[in-house]
């Protein structure tokens, strides 16, 4: 098994002389979400179509799940796919339309119907379970759309343009939904509102004219900076930005403001430190650090109580809450950050997944949390994890006013 759950390489979709897939090249690694972006017609829906064997390629190869291109009889059950503005039969129901679904997966029949009766519950569809599509929402018949996709726990989900038209209030229900997914499946999202693939997505693949020109994770390729800055820059419409770190970004900010800082790392072991402390000149606003890798350091130095340790465990937002108050009122800093989660290869499990990262960050206003799943190895998910836990103090520093 390798570490991807989807590769292509060099495809190419023709019609005619003009080539839609122009060598398309792209590992998706396993628990991953990644987002697809890219202006119109820049070959994303046809590259979700060719992976789904819709379309037939050119040339190249495709490999899902270690199984080479689309096969009904290897990936049935494996592979889900929301093509862009499908419809449901407006006089089916939801429970029935997901029960032959599931049917058709090769799930049993008590399997089908609890698959159906969990997804609808998890996007908070169960009370119309039996009502008509002809009767559903806008919202509600997307969120049914999307929520298809997740029936049987496939290995591999495409949607494509999932969020499309939907307001506010239910785009956020369904960012909830696909984000509780994230490290358990392998999802790939293709949409042009890149605020929701901020919000979504752990990597980024950049788009053009039938290729992927740039793809990384989503806080090396952002760097403490929006997504469609980064995406304009890509496209030639914004001259880029200074190509500094985001810990030299940091430090500056602070200086600028008079701030300070301090951190508390457990599954980083001191590499948030380590980045900041790199920058000459940072001593003035980093104030200092707690590794903080055994919980009886967590408990007696960063004061985080032996109930929430035995009750929710360290890997939690309760302690993560915790870590980062104790770091802020130790260290008498303006803001702190805390990191607490499972790097692996070893120590996961279905409910906290290797990559799973709890991020705190304390200020003088209260303190937040914020959970991500990272890909890849042990380094990988250590480096997006500093990375992040730079981004959310740049963040707070450009949300702080000045002390001076």
């Amino acid at each position: 098994m390798t570490g991807f759950a989807l590769e292509t390489r060099n495809l190419v979709k023709r019609y005619g002389r003009r080539r839609v897939l122009d060598g398309f090249t792209l590992a998706v690694p396993r628990g991953a979400v990644l987002g697809l972006v890219g202006a119109n017609g820049a070959g994303k829906t046809t590259w979700m179509m060719t992976v789904a064997g819709l379309l037939r390629p050119t040339s190249g190869t495709i490999d899902i799940l270690g199984g080479g291109p689309f096969d009904a009889a290897v990936h049935a059950g494996r592979l889900a796919l929301l093509p862009q503005d499908s419809e449901l039969p407006l006089e089916a129901t939801p429970m029935g339309l997901f029960y032959r679904f599931g049917r058709l997966q090769g799930l049993s029949a008590e399997a089908a119907r609890r698959s159906a009766s969990e997804v609808l519950k998890a996007v908070n569809l169960a009370d119309r379970a039996k009502s008509s599509i002809r009767a559903l929402s806008h919202g509600m018949r997307t969120r049914v759309r999307v929520a298809q996709c997740f029936l049987g726990n496939p290995e591999l989900v495409l949607l494509d343009e999932p969020l499309n038209g939907l307001d506010p209030l239910e785009a956020d229900r369904l960012r909830r939904f696909i984000r509780s997914r994230a490290g358990n499946q392998t999802i790939v999202i293709s949409s042009h509102n890149l605020h929701d693939v901020e919000q979504l997505c752990t990597h980024v693949a950049f788009v053009e004219n039938g290729r992927v020109v740039r793809m990384d994770t989503m806080a090396v390729l952002t760097r403490g900076r929006s997504l469609e800055s980064v995406f304009l820059e890509q496209a030639g419409e914004r001259p880029r930005a200074d190509e500094t770190s985001p810990a030299e970004r940091l430090v500056a900010k602070l200086k600028e403001r008079g701030l300070t800082c301090a951190t508390a790392e457990s599954c980083t072991g001191g590499s948030v430190g380590g980045a900041i402390t790199a920058v000459p000149g940072s001593s003035t606003v980093f104030l200092g650090g707690v590794i903080s890798y055994a919980n009886e350091v967590k408990r007696d130095v960063l004061g985080v109580p032996q109930e929430i340790l035995d009750t929710y465990g360290a890997v939690s937002p309760e302690c993560a809450e915790r870590m980062a108050t104790g770091a802020r009122n130790l260290l008498k800093a303006d803001f702190a950050v805390s990191l607490t989660g499972i790097a692996g290869p070893d120590g996961g499990s279905a409910e906290k997944p290797v990559g799973l990262v709890w991020f705190g960050l304390a200020t003088k206003d209260g303190v937040r949390t914020e959970k991500r799943v990272f890909a890849g190895d042990r380094a990988a998910v250590r480096a997006q994890a500093v990375d992040h836990a730079l981004g959310l103090l740049l963040s707070a520093a450009d949300a702080t006013q000045s002390a001076k």
